[in-house]
């Protein structure tokens, strides 16, 4: 890696770069987010999605991280299938516990990523067994995830609440994401 960050070393000050975060509900946006970061080496990816009473998972926000820049893309109003360029693109995919992501953007993209780096798999082959992101997070870095603290019950379902599918999202649903205006 890199850049390695110490245990216990704030994270936001390694994140400053990082620009407002778009929220893209239009095809042309999509198309112009696709091209941006299907430059870069490695953006990170990452789904929500609901379960209930569907016999595949209802896809309810796709987000997408790279150097510069977080996007949140909303599925129920744009089709998705254009993230498909970028997933068969050159760069490397970084998800964390991907198997349901995966499943989810093969059937939304036709394809899934040609290069994939999972921490959670990287985490098990570092001898940390296969934690959830917010307590590799907080074991390696010192800081706890907002998800992990968004439920006074324990980590919050990987699948997207009830209330994730409703359109427009509010504060508390984006809360929950770990992506709060």
């Amino acid at each position: 890696m890199r850049h390695a960050v110490r245990p216990g070393r704030a994270v936001s000050a390694r994140l400053r770069y990082v620009s407002e975060t778009r929220w893209v509900d239009d095809v042309d946006a999509l198309d112009d987010l696709v091209a941006q970061v299907a430059a870069c080496d490695a953006y990170a990816l990452d789904t929500e999605f609901h379960t209930e009473r569907t016999y595949w998972p209802r896809l309810a926000l796709v987000q997408i991280a790279w150097p510069g820049g977080i996007a949140l893309i909303d599925p129920l109003a744009v089709d998705i299938a254009p993230i498909g360029a970028l997933l068969g693109g050159s760069g490397t995919m970084v998800a964390h516990a991907a198997d349901q992501d995966l499943a989810i953007l093969e059937r939304a993209c036709g394809v899934g990523p040609s290069s994939l780096f999972d921490t959670q798999v990287a985490a098990g082959f570092c001898g940390h067994g296969t934690p959830s992101l917010g307590a590799l997070v907080e074991k390696l870095l010192g800081s706890v995830s907002p998800r992990e603290t968004a439920s006074p019950t324990g980590p919050t379902d990987r699948s997207a609440p009830a209330n994730a599918i409703t359109r427009p999202p509010t504060s508390s649903t984006c809360s929950r994401s770990g992506h709060a205006s």
